[in-house]
């Protein structure tokens, strides 16, 4: 009987024990379920107001964003034309200076042409008193009257010490001159003798025209002139374009 009651007495402390452990057991559960719903609940509500905070801020920042973006842009563009600017002035100075410098060089070439043209009009004057001179030293030594001895060739009149002609006479105007009369009949030369020797003289084939100074060549002449248009031109054309430039940079 004492046994009995003791395997009885062992059934029934086993059997608390196990539903002692197993309401612990069910209660831990729904601890942990509530404690599971309450973290579950706490997340949530911590999104929703972080949600909330988020989009109160993007609701609140936007505009100040929208704000600092068209700030932006404006000093952008603001920047872009004051570089456009400066850029336009550079160029400007760099073309008004292209000018000044082709103007002073189309200017120093026309004084160059205006200077070269004045010394081949003194030249051509010079010439043309010496051809004068020349013509005028042929027409009184033509008549046949005497000449100072430093002009004449060997064997005129009489013999005379030969010497270099000078002032451009030719030295064969001299050679049929008749030798001069004795010393007794010297000044006593009429006009009719004068003119017996200059018909001698003009019927004389060897008898030659005065040497007069070589005239210009006219080809010479026409390539300078064309050398000169052909310069101008040149500086007008480069002038032209230079101008053009410069309207299209202040366009």
């Amino acid at each position: 009987m004492e046994e009995k009651f003791r395997s009885v007495t062992a059934l029934w402390l086993a059997a608390r024990i196990e539903n002692t452990v197993l309401r612990d057991v069910t209660a831990l559960k729904a601890s942990l379920c509530l404690v599971r719903a309450s973290l579950l609940q706490l997340c949530l509500e911590k999104h929703y107001s972080g949600n909330k905070v988020r989009n109160a801020i993007v609701r609140e920042d936007f505009p100040m964003a929208k704000d600092a973006q068209q700030r932006a842009q404006d000093e952008a563009m603001a920047e872009y034309y004051r570089q456009t600017k400066l850029l336009e002035e550079e160029d400007e100075r760099i073309a008004r200076e292209i000018a000044e410098r082709l103007e002073r060089e189309e200017a120093e070439k026309l004084r160059r042409l205006e200077v070269e043209d004045q010394r081949m009009a003194r030249i051509m004057q010079e010439r043309d008193k010496r051809a004068k001179l020349l013509a005028k030293q042929g027409d009184i030594n033509a008549v046949g009257l005497p000449l100072p001895s430093s002009v004449l060739p060997d064997g005129a009149y009489g013999g005379v010490a030969h010497q270099q002609v000078t002032r451009g006479v030719d030295a064969r105007l001299y050679e049929n001159v008749p030798p001069p009369l004795p010393s007794h009949h010297r000044g006593r030369r009429t006009m009719v003798d004068v003119e017996q020797q200059f018909r001698r003289m003009q019927m004389d084939d060897d008898v030659a025209e005065p040497i007069w100074p070589p005239p210009p060549d006219p080809d010479q002449i026409t390539k300078a002139n064309q050398e000169k248009s052909d310069e101008v031109s040149e500086l007008l054309q480069v002038q032209e374009y230079t101008i053009l430039f410069i309207g299209i940079l202040v366009r």
